[in-house]
């Protein structure tokens, strides 16, 4: 249906979001250590 495929974009947009933000973390880590 239109609802499960809605939550799957979803599902996708939000992992790959997260997986944005964690290697923005990553790259702040880094250059705060220095």
């Amino acid at each position: 249906t239109q609802a499960v495929s809605a939550i799957d974009g979803l599902a996708g947009f939000l992992e790959s979001a997260a997986t944005s933000l964690s290697e923005v973390d990553s790259s702040l880590a880094k250059a705060i250590q220095g």
